[in-house]
């Protein structure tokens, strides 16, 4: 595979080049010295000819508020237009844990308008989120000093090791992009309300059939000691009866194996026309998906085997008897051998037929809401 690293003379380019290079993948180290430079484009377009991959690990020289935000707009900007035309099939950006958490640092707010300005864009993408590198303590630890004494605030600190992140950008570049609930997993999130209306299907740019997930409204951490993890909240129930998991009505800690009966809820209905369970009322419904058992898809419509067994592995009463994460329900559907019957062309002429055609420049992404 052809990769091309942006800031790939820093510690992260440097660790992930020799990653990749020794997965024998064909790496471009880029960086101003090698007469590549992301802010000005100097050398973009003649780096990314022939590549496949752009990861992106730059970072501003000054962290100055106006300086930070000037730089991650310039350099993304010009990374989308640059990997666009070199028809560029994954954008891999590395960000920060917790950006949106902290808007009063102008560091944050200017990742924060990196990874939007990326979601935004043409191109298939993977965000990277990581903490704080081990290697960089000394430096935080003597930015506090003052007359040989750290004075510095409480907070929760949780860092990681320079080559952990490395590694972690090296299996994601050589991975298809990431959808939006593949990611949320990746940053221990439960979404606990996937649905129909929440799922949006897009085409951006040149890549077409790009699925959103939106509403995060009722989204839990799952590295809280489990307390965050229930959507039982004062006897209430939260979630979309039709598309709840068990363990989530009943109260019992919730993993991505939820979120996971949920999306197998809305693939039923998209492949039957009808619900999981279709009882007269919001309890009847409840009973059902602790207690009830799903009508075979294949009795409802002509569903292929593999495909129609997967659904209802989704739709096992036990998270431990579904896929275990987002991942190998990839690796599932990719096993039915269906996958490559839905060509580019054939995606092509379905928006070509469904949607109005907008100026690029005015609206770089069109989306359909799945009913």
């Amino acid at each position: 595979m052809n990769i091309v690293i942006i800031g790939g003379t820093g510690l992260i380019g440097r660790k992930l080049s020799a990653r990749l290079r020794q997965a024998d993948h064909r790496v471009l180290a880029a960086a101003p010295s090698s007469g590549v430079n992301s802010v000005t484009g100097e050398g973009l377009d003649q780096a990314l000819q022939g590549a496949e991959v752009l990861i992106d690990v730059t970072n501003a020289p000054s962290f100055e508020d106006s300086a930070v935000m000037a730089f991650f707009r310039a350099s993304t900007g010009k990374l989308l237009r640059a990997g666009r035309a070199a028809g560029i099939r994954h954008y891999v950006a590395l960000s920060v844990v917790g950006s949106e958490r902290l808007p009063e640092s102008g560091y944050f707010r200017a990742k924060i308008a990196q990874e939007s300005l990326i979601a935004d864009g043409p191109l298939p993408y993977t965000i990277v989120r990581a903490t704080q590198f081990f290697e960089f303590l000394d430096a935080i630890a003597q930015s506090f000093t003052r007359d040989g004494i750290i004075r510095a605030p409480a907070a929760l600190l949780q860092p990681m090791a320079a080559d952990d992140v490395a590694a972690a950008l090296a299996r994601v570049a050589v991975e298809p992009p990431l959808n939006g609930l593949r990611e949320v997993h990746t940053h221990k999130l439960l979404h606990l309300d996937i649905k129909p209306a929440n799922i949006y299907v897009c085409r951006k740019g040149g890549e077409y059939d790009f699925v959103k997930v939106l509403d995060f409204g009722l989204a839990r951490r799952v590295d809280t000691g489990g307390a965050e993890s229930r959507l039982t909240l004062a006897g209430e129930v939260l979630g979309t009866p039709q598309y709840m998991a068990p363990e989530a009505i009943c109260g019992r800690e919730v993993d991505g194996r939820g979120d996971l009966y949920s999306l197998g809820c809305v693939a039923y209905r998209m492949l039957t026309g009808h619900d999981v369970f279709e009882e007269p009322g919001v309890m009847q419904v409840l009973a059902a998906h602790l207690q009830g058992t799903p009508r075979d898809l294949r009795e409802l419509a002509p569903v292929p085997d593999g495909l129609a067994e997967l659904v209802m592995r989704c739709l096992a009463k036990e998270p431990s008897d579904r896929p275990s994460d987002s991942a190998a329900l990839m690796r599932g559907l990719e096993e039915t051998g269906l996958a490559p019957r839905w060509t580019l062309e054939q995606a092509q002429a379905w928006w070509a037929a469904n949607t109005e055609p907008v100026p690029a420049e005015s609206a770089p992404v069109e989306t359909v809401l799945l009913q």
